[in-house]
């Protein structure tokens, strides 16, 4: 393990707690935005995710997380499944700035 989003006590053994940032300009297309650690994106790339995500709404969020949850751990071999974090926001665009 290389690094943990906040886990400061495991620095002492070389594990990061600084997270990778990146800022990106959000569009109208823009729908969801997906937090989530490498227990996810180690096995299904963005195309998937967001393929599984079109049939969700906010109103259904649990119900997205969870299903994004048990595709991840069906596509870990039975033996080992990496510990998965998902957070899923749904974005409402707004032409108004205030």
């Amino acid at each position: 393990m290389t690094r943990s989003m906040g886990d400061t006590i495991a620095s002492k053994i070389g594990v990061v707690g600084e997270p990778e940032l990146r800022q990106v300009m959000l569009t109208e297309q823009d729908q969801v935005l997906v937090l989530a650690s490498d227990g996810l994106w180690e096995v299904l790339s963005n195309e998937e995710v967001v393929a599984i995500l079109k049939r969700y709404d906010s109103s259904a969020a649990d119900q997205a997380a969870e299903r994004l949850m048990e595709e991840a751990q069906r596509r870990w071999d039975g033996s080992t499944v990496d510990d998965t974090t998902i957070v899923l926001v749904w974005l409402e665009c707004s032409t108004q700035v205030r």
